[in-house]
């Protein structure tokens, strides 16, 4: 399904509060929206859309990360987002960030594995364990032209809360 998805920017954008906002608003009286819905809207824009959305608030805690003085040059998926191209992808071009996966995408397991092989005597530091079993994946860059799309489409995503925030807070 996902490979019938708009390659960048959805026409709709989603705000992605089904359970109130998490960091940085951390409004738990947020409502999810959805936005731009037309008569030729297809379930692709929507689900795409949502994708859109969970990178828009990656970048969003991200920026927040920056003023506070972390600052964020990477990043590494694991888990089942890390099986979706598309969505590492929009990841990268969203946040302008190269986005890594690794070889083995279950990273607690890996975590627990890494623990056992020090704790079994294989290797004799957690540091050692890492670098032999901890393997880069695929890596997605930032796409120039797709990465200005969604810095436009970012500006508008970025007004809705705002603009929504006195509606939820009646409902």
């Amino acid at each position: 399904m996902h490979r019938e998805c708009p390659d960048g920017p959805s026409p709709i954008l989603v705000l992605p509060y089904f359970n109130g906002s998490g960091t940085p608003l951390c409004d738990m009286e947020s409502k999810g929206a959805i936005v731009g819905l037309t008569l030729s809207s297809t379930r692709h824009d929507i689900l795409k859309g949502i994708l859109d959305s969970l990178c828009y608030e990656l970048k969003f805690n991200i920026e927040t990360m920056g003023k506070s003085g972390i600052p964020i040059q990477g990043l590494r998926a694991t888990g089942g987002g890390a099986r979706s191209p598309l969505w590492l992808q929009t990841k990268a071009d969203v946040t302008g960030l190269t986005v890594e996966t690794l070889e083995c995408k279950e990273a607690g397991c890996l975590g627990s594995a890494v623990l056992a092989a020090v704790g079994a005597g294989i290797y004799d530091t957690i540091e050692q364990a890492v670098k032999q079993m901890v393997r880069p994946g695929m890596s997605y860059r930032p796409r120039e032209e797709q990465s200005g799309r969604y810095q436009e489409q970012y500006q508008v995503y970025k007004s809705l809360y705002g603009c929504l925030k006195p509606v939820f807070h009646k409902m």
